[in-house]
């Protein structure tokens, strides 16, 4: 006799964000002394884990999926998940108390990525805007810059040059803007962008961040506020590019983002 057991797409996406977490923790105290086994694990998980929740809830041909948008798919899990990894490894001192809700956590954000990333996919296979299209485009700029802030910390915590650092924090700042393209596109309002056109502009935001992530890299200041100056950098840069699209850049827009990004500079100038 065989059980056939119907999840609904919110039961996976939970499952996903525990099993996530669990991993996770596993890693965090090196349990059964496998902690590379865990690290490797806890990342195929997000690939794969994110691969099954969308692939099995919204996209009905294999093909399609695969070549349109997989890639976009797994962006946020896996820099999620190896921000993860790095913050444990980089910051280890944390309690028990403190280690289980930052865990916790990170499988809540998992939750809302996926979440966010099966609206995305529903309004690309519908080619049709849905109510919650809107809502979903805030909160992928909230997820971004929430996810980039520990794995940027993490990275600076590497003990390898500060132009690799750069480079490495510069990387996934193009690929967050690749990411972004590709959802603003699924908005009529906006015009065609090219292959091309969005190659240019990821690599735009990502010399922005590589500039300024190196300028500072001389200032001996803690990973974390480095890491807090370098998220608005790039907070900055997919800002300007939306507004851009929707011809929306304003004089007060670009003083807000220049303001908030003095703020955390002079921070990293301070605190040393």
């Amino acid at each position: 006799m065989k059980i056939k057991i119907n999840l609904q797409r919110k039961h996976k996406y939970a499952l996903l964000s525990l099993t996530v977490s669990m991993l996770l923790f596993l890693f965090s105290y090196d349990a059964f002394n496998l902690r590379v086994f865990w690290a490797i694990f806890v990342v195929l998980t997000g690939v794969f884990g994110s691969i099954w929740v969308q692939y099995t809830s919204v996209i009905t041909s294999k093909q399609y999926f695969f070549k349109q948008t997989l890639l976009n798919v797994l962006v946020l899990p896996v820099i999620l998940v190896v921000g993860a990894l790095l913050s444990l490894i980089y910051f280890p001192n944390l309690g028990l108390p403190t280690r289980i809700i930052t865990l916790l956590s990170v499988g809540g954000v998992m939750y809302v990525v996926s979440l966010v990333n099966n609206i995305f996919l529903v309004v690309f296979e519908k080619n049709e805007v849905i109510p919650l299209y809107r809502v979903a485009v805030t909160w992928s700029q909230i997820l971004i810059v929430v996810i980039s802030i520990p794995f940027f910390a993490g990275i600076f915590k590497l003990p390898i040059n500060s132009i690799y650092q750069s480079l490495l924090v510069a990387i996934p700042s193009g690929i967050f803007a690749q990411y972004l393209l590709w959802f603003w596109q699924m908005d009529g309002e906006l015009p065609p962008i090219s292959r091309g056109e969005g190659l240019l502009n990821s690599l735009l935001v990502s010399f922005i961040v590589f500039s300024l992530s190196l300028s500072v890299s001389f200032v001996p200041t803690e990973s974390f506020l480095r890491s807090l100056l370098v998220a608005a950098t790039l907070m900055y840069s997919l800002g300007y590019l939306g507004a851009h699209y929707k011809n929306q850049i304003t004089k007060k827009l670009i003083a807000e983002y220049t303001i908030i990004i003095a703020i955390f500079l002079i921070l990293v100038l301070i605190f040393k």
